[in-house]
């Protein structure tokens, strides 16, 4: 299995106003998340976004932000993304079998979704830099 922008998906998830406080080392793993999100931007690599009741815990923060330009975020109503139905069925359109994850909260949220795409027969590999 080879990483190739044409194979390869990234899911950026729940980098969070309420969340980041509360996240170890939080400034280092937005830089290096927003490193990743420009790199994946010049190699045409999809980048989807989760937020979980952003209502509550606010949208996804700088630098990540700023780093993703223009994009329309998934709002999850469950730890794991990809066993909501529209999540899935987004994830399943791009028809890539390598997803990289990354984000906040990867005891829960980030665990669960690669659970979820793993069962699915994805090839689900954490950014560990980036959590």
């Amino acid at each position: 299995m080879r990483l190739r922008p044409e194979n390869t998906i990234a899911i950026c998830i729940d980098f969070q106003e309420k969340l980041m406080p509360s996240i170890n080392e939080a400034e280092a793993v937005l830089d290096k998340a927003a490193m990743l999100v420009k790199g994946l931007r010049v190699l045409g690599v999809p980048v989807v976004v989760t937020q979980q009741y952003t209502k509550g815990l606010g949208g996804t923060v700088e630098p990540v932000h700023s780093a993703l330009g223009e994009y329309e975020h998934y709002e999850k109503g469950t730890f794991g993304a990809y066993d909501e139905p529209e999540f899935k069925a987004l994830i399943d359109s791009y028809g890539r079998k390598n997803v990289l994850l990354f984000g906040t909260e990867t005891h829960i949220c980030t665990l669960q979704t690669a659970l979820g795409l793993k069962d699915a027969g994805y090839n689900a590999m954490l950014v560990v830099d980036c959590c």
